[in-house]
């Protein structure tokens, strides 16, 4: 197990899977992610009369019911405080990966784990060299 000191960058794939690729990799894919999002873009702006700006929230209260449950969606047609640019950049991020740790093939809780430990170990490390 050890802390990886090569570049890597997450590809999402939505709140909690994704991939990590290496920098020459990632080049082509944010290419790719480009001219993708300026199809998109350009396909919702020449059709602003099939699609509509949504948000969603979780309903207060109610901690018996899911969240998932509670989780609702909503269309406000006056609201405009986020562009479409802006509502579809999510779409198309890939971001340097910081703190990273390969920790071999321990199943997910024990992965989680040991990466953990040695995140601690790195920031107790770098407060000592502060403190100096």
């Amino acid at each position: 197990m050890s802390r990886v000191r090569e570049n890597r960058y997450a590809l999402n794939f939505g709140n909690y899977v994704g991939v990590l690729v290496d920098e020459e990799l990632m080049k082509k894919l944010a290419k790719i992610q480009y001219e993708t999002k300026e199809k998109i873009l350009t396909l919702l702006e020449n059709n602003k009369d099939k699609h509509w700006d949504y948000s969603w929230s979780i309903a207060d209260g109610l901690e018996s019911i899911s969240q998932t449950e509670r989780t609702f969606n909503y269309v406000d047609h006056e609201y405009k405080y986020i562009t479409l640019d802006e509502r579809i950049n999510d779409m198309f991020g890939i971001e340097k990966v910081e703190n990273l740790y390969d920790v071999g093939k321990l199943g997910h809780v024990k992965t989680r784990e040991q990466a953990e430990s040695e995140h601690i170990e790195h920031l107790k490390m770098i407060s000592q060299e502060e403190k100096a």
